[in-house]
């Protein structure tokens, strides 16, 4: 795992392609043996630079290879037509931006009898599936996260205070 997130645009790129490309070609000269899957997080801010060709590579190419590509944003519409259309798997949970959902209606497999819109998820939790493997699409709710702070921003000012006098 590679976290990039203290980066500025340009070296997060640089790493996302660099990663990219090296996978690519180690699964076509055979060099590694275990399928590889690159996570994207954010996956709009690298379309933008030096790594959207490699993507775009693995998008369209690298199947073949065995290499898995996972790109998780919270904007469909930032990202090309191509990684929409090209998703073996489509998550969706809530969108509410009319460009992202409109993203997600180009892309609406022919198996699929319900409008996108009319299959979003509405509750917090609620996720759309739509699965080219089998052809199926599924709403299901992912289980909720227990958490000693509940989903709450971190604020140093309700940490406590340590009292580190000795006497």
């Amino acid at each position: 795992m590679l976290d990039v997130s203290g980066l500025s645009a340009a070296p997060m790129n640089a790493v996302v392609r660099g990663v990219g490309e090296a996978l690519y070609r180690a699964r076509i000269a055979g060099d590694i043996p275990r399928l590889p899957w690159l996570l994207v997080d954010e996956a709009h801010t690298f379309f933008d630079g030096v790594a959207a060709r490699t993507l775009s590579v693995l998008l369209t190419r690298g199947r073949a290879p065995g290499v898995s590509l996972v790109l998780a944003t919270q904007r469909p519409s930032a990202v090309p037509d191509v990684a929409v259309s090209q998703a073996d798997v489509l998550l969706s949970h809530r969108l509410t931006a009319e460009r992202d959902l409109e993203a997600l209606r180009a892309a609406r497999p022919t198996y699929m009898s319900a409008s996108v819109g009319e299959r979003m998820p509405t509750d917090p939790g609620e996720v759309l599936i739509v699965d080219d493997a089998t052809e199926t699409v599924h709403t299901a709710r992912i289980r909720e996260r227990a958490t000693p702070h509940g989903g709450d921003s971190p604020r140093a000012s309700e940490l406590p205070v340590a009292d580190d006098t000795t006497e």
